[in-house]
């Protein structure tokens, strides 16, 4: 049997490593996120990092993702892997771009730190 909580544990942690490997931060993850509902990852303004396992893409990852960067008035990024493949980025095009779009775009993770440093 899967213990979904490990399992996002560990994503979380390797999504830590890799951001602080990638862009020389000290990003940690979120202990107190199931009592304050907040993101996954905090220690980088402005966004509010979200991490997600699972066998296929759910839709309400990016609602939730969302939903939580409004309430912390940061910028939304979901960061998964889905089973057997690489960690993933979703940003919106307009906190990344001079667009105006609220498109969503996806990108491997390595990227999304390259765009991020960009922008800090």
């Amino acid at each position: 049997m899967i213990d979904v909580r490990a399992k996002g544990k560990n994503g979380e942690l390797e999504v830590v490593s890799i951001i602080n490997d990638e862009l020389g931060l000290n990003v940690r993850r979120n202990l107190e996120q199931c009592a304050d509902g907040g993101s996954d990852i905090i220690g980088f303004k402005p966004w509010a990092i979200e991490v997600k396992r699972g066998k296929k893409f759910r839709h309400e990852w990016w609602t939730q993702t969302a939903e939580q960067a409004v309430r912390q008035k940061e910028k939304p990024v979901l960061i998964f892997r889905l089973d057997y493949h690489g960690w993933r980025a979703v940003v919106c095009l307009s906190d990344i771009t001079d667009f105006v779009f609220l498109d969503r775009v996806e990108m491997d993770l390595k990227t999304w730190c390259n765009v991020a440093r960009e922008l800090m």
